[in-house]
Parts: C-alpha cells; sequence; structure tokens
C-alpha cells in the first residue's frame, strides 16, 4: 500500500470542471498553456464536462493566441503538442463521472480537482471528492462565488470540511494573483506615499474595473448567481480595496498578511444602499437564457466607508459594470489641498503601473502644469499570468495567492444590505462608468 502523499508534496494530476466554458477557454487553457511553456505541468490534466470536445488538440490552439505565444518564445505547436489532456464526459455530481475520472487517472497519488462551476454545485462536487473513487488525499479547488450570502458561504464551507480536511480546500480569487493586486499595498507603503496617502490628505479614492465585454452566452450563470455584485464586488473589487488600503501585516508569512487583510475587511461597513446607484446594459435582457423583465444588474457605483484613523471619513468609490467604455481598470488616491502631487494611480490593466500628477511651473508661460511621472509595474510572475499562477499554486498545494474562509465571509458581510438591487438604470453600451455614477 503507498504511504499518504504529505501535504508539501506537489499533486500528480489536475481534474478540471469548467475546462470547456467562458472561463475555461478565455483563462484556464491559456494559464495551463503558459504552466506548460514554463515548465511547472508536467503532469495529465482531465477536463470534465457535458459535452467532451471532439478534437482536443484543437480546443488547446484555439486559446492559444498569438500574443500568448509570443511572451513565452515557443511556437503554438510546441505549446499545444505536449500537454497530456484528456476529457471525460459527464455531470459533476454523477458518482458515474467520477468513476470515470478515477479510471482516467490510474494509479494517481494525488489529484488536484478544480471546480469552475456555479455555486449550487459546490457542495455536492465536495462530496463526490470526500466519498467517491479518487484518492484520500485529493485536494479541492473551487471558484468564487462561494455561496451566496454570509450564512450560506459559511454552511457551506463547514459541510464541506465537516468530510475534508480544510488543509485540501482552496479558494480561488485570482485577482490575489495579479501583480499589480498585490503590488497595490507595496506602492501605497513606500515612503513618500506613506506620509501622503492618508485621511488629512485625501479628497477621495475610487476604484474603476471597467469591463468592456457583455454577457453573451453567460446569461444563466449570471441570472443564477445575481448579477454584479456576487459576481465581482463581493471577491475581486473588494480584495482590490483590502490591497490597496492594507496596512504592514504583523509578520512576513502569508498567514500574517491573510490577517491584515481580514482586520482591514473587518473594518468596511456595510454597504449603504442610499449610496449606491445599480444599472443594466440597454440589450442584456434580449440576451439567451435572461428574462424580458429581469431585475439583475450589470454595474454598480457604490460608496465604503473603512472605520480606520488613516482612511476615516475619505470617500471611497467602486464602480465596475459590464459593456461599458473600455477604460483603465484603475485606484486613484485624489488628493486635496495644495501640493506638489495632486493625484496617484495604480493602473492595473491594460498596462501595469504606478502614475503621479504632479503640479510644476512651466517656464515659458509661468503658470502651473500638471506633468505626470509614470513608473511599469514588473510581474514577480516571470511569464505567468493570473491563472497559471494560481493552477501552479493548486498543484504545489501553495495558498499564497488563495483567498480564506474568514475573508469571503468578511467580503459577503460587506455586501449583504446589496445582494438585492433596488431600481436600475439603463445605460447604453459604451458608456463610460464615470457616467453612471453614485
Amino acid at each position: 500500500m503507498n504511504p499518504r502523499p504529505t501535504r508539501s508534496e506537489g499533486g500528480d494530476a489536475l481534474v478540471v470542471f469548467g475546462l470547456t466554458g467562458d472561463l475555461g477557454h478565455d483563462e484556464l487553457l491559456p494559464g495551463l498553456v503558459l504552466l506548460h511553456a514554463t515548465g511547472r505541468l508536467g503532469v495529465p490534466v482531465v477536463g470534465v464536462g457535458r459535452n467532451a470536445p471532439d478534437d482536443v488538440e484543437q480546443i488547446l490552439r484555439d486559446a492559444v493566441d498569438p500574443s500568448l505565444a509570443a511572451r513565452t518564445g515557443m511556437s503554438i505547436d510546441d505549446l499545444v503538442d505536449r500537454i497530456d489532456l484528456r476529457f471525460v464526459e459527464g455531470d459533476a455530481t454523477d458518482p458515474d463521472t467520477w468513476q470515470q475520472i478515477a479510471d482516467v487517472l490510474g494509479d494517481v497519488r494525488l489529484p488536484v480537482v478544480y471546480a469552475a462551476l456555479p455555486p449550487a454545485l459546490l457542495g455536492d462536487v465536495a462530496e463526490q471528492v470526500a466519498r467517491g473513487p479518487l484518492s484520500d488525499s485529493t485536494r479541492l479547488v473551487l471558484e468564487k462565488p462561494f455561496g451566496h450570502d454570509r450564512e450560506s458561504a459559511t454552511d457551506l464551507y463547514d459541510r464541506i470540511t465537516s468530510d475534508i480536511d480544510p488543509d485540501r480546500l482552496f479558494l480561488v480569487d485570482h485577482f490575489l494573483a495579479k501583480p499589480t493586486i498585490r503590488n497595490l499595498t507595496t506602492v501605497r507603503r513606500t515612503p513618500l506615499l506613506d506620509l501622503t496617502l492618508r485621511a488629512d490628505r485625501l479628497e477621495q479614492i475610487t476604484i474603476d474595473f471597467p469591463e468592456p465585454g457583455g454577457l453573451e452566452g453567460r446569461g444563466s450563470f449570471y441570472e443564477g448567481v445575481g448579477g454584479v455584485v456576487p459576481d465581482v464586488v463581493q471577491n475581486h473589487l473588494l480584495q482590490t480595496v483590502a490591497s490597496a488600503l492594507l496596512e504592514p501585516p504583523a509578520g512576513s508569512s502569508n498567514d500574517d498578511e491573510r490577517a491584515a487583510r481580514v482586520d482591514l475587511l473587518r473594518r468596511i461597513a456595510p454597504i449603504d444602499p442610499e449610496h449606491v446607484i445599480f444599472g443594466q446594459y440597454d440589450g442584456y435582457r434580449g440576451l439567451d437564457d435572461v428574462d424580458d423583465d429581469s431585475q439583475v444588474p450589470t454595474l454598480i457605483s457604490a460608496d465604503l466607508e473603512v472605520d480606520h484613523d488613516r482612511w476615516r471619513d475619505v470617500p471611497i468609490r467602486l464602480r465596475t459594470g459590464k459593456r461599458v467604455a473600455p477604460e483603465p481598470f484603475a485606484v486613484d488616491w485624489r488628493l486635496r489641498g495644495e501640493g506638489l502631487a495632486r493625484s496617484v494611480r495604480a493602473q492595473v490593466k491594460p498596462n501595469a503601473s504606478v502614475q503621479i500628477d504632479l503640479d510644476e511651473l512651466d517656464p515659458d508661460t509661468h503658470g502651473v502644469v500638471t506633468a505626470t511621472a509614470c513608473t511599469p509595474v514588473r510581474s514577480d510572475h516571470g511569464a505567468l499570468d493570473a491563472y497559471a499562477t494560481v493552477l501552479g499554486d493548486a498543484l504545489i498545494g501553495s495558498r499564497h495567492h488563495m483567498a480564506s474562509i474568514d475573508e469571503v465571509v468578511e467580503c459577503w458581510r460587506i455586501v449583504e444590505p446589496v445582494l438585492q438591487s433596488a431600481q436600475l438604470v439603463t445605460y447604453a453600451p459604451g458608456t463610460p462608468l464615470r457616467d453612471v455614477d453614485a
């Protein structure tokens, strides 16, 4: 009998539910290709879905655009030819599907199961991992959203961990693996900015996350999760807020940083519905699987309050929406009063950078003009993007870029008052976020 693997051992197979969906095509498959290109995959991958593709190699090729190939310095042929990818057709809740997976895996000792599935299925998937035919060392990696409110997230966690050791459970928020998100904390703590970015100097903080794409093909999922708040605010944007406002942790370990994030999130008051605007883009109700009278919001502008000396009474505005104008994803700290610096902007996407707007004297007119100093932000992940990093962490059992259940629950607490949207404003596709404001 083989000894049970230790927690420090790497996984020897990856099973992915949801690999043929939008997330699979846009993020997970390119992430697997990048892991392969950097020599960090090296294990068989089994995709599971209701409809297995006829041509496995073609779905890999479809996921590799020329820019991804250029980043790796490898041809598309080299990127996809040596990835060991197979598919099992079946239902995530069907024991027969899990037996097929076990048959394909053979004598694998430490499989990693990655579930990119609707939250209603996650408990059943965990039950199959705990009681099905896979190794009792199987790691379970779950995509957001985890639950649909604070109570359901806690209940789901308790249900899963009654069967599976918490050390084997990993909760994904891929924003925690974005270099610029993680670097927000480092940038804010630099000596000059640490002295500048505080309540007595700040006029406002704004976090804008525009998503120009619509929800074609995702109507059923979006209606099911409840729209923009569970989809991105409860997870991605509140983790961005935590990174932008975080104080130095007590120590240097991942647990210390996670504890500091939880402390910061606990200081954020539940969002006041009186300080929120919900929107829905014109045309959303015409999508497949969307009700003609749907009240599911695709946009939100909301104000936060943080009970912390550094940020107390500073207005903090979150804005995000689908089918809006293609503008940068950025965090802006706008300063008040007279001074050299007018604003600090950390841009996450498309080009990761930190820029400071400065007032300076124009030598020709002798008037004051605004100049911008801009510094690119380098990734500490080399060629890897956020999902490649998350998948790599899952394989080696690292929680460095994972969320904790305490973070998840606190984020649900913050958004609970606005899980049910009030009156929606309708906005035209391509509208700038700032034009639909609280």
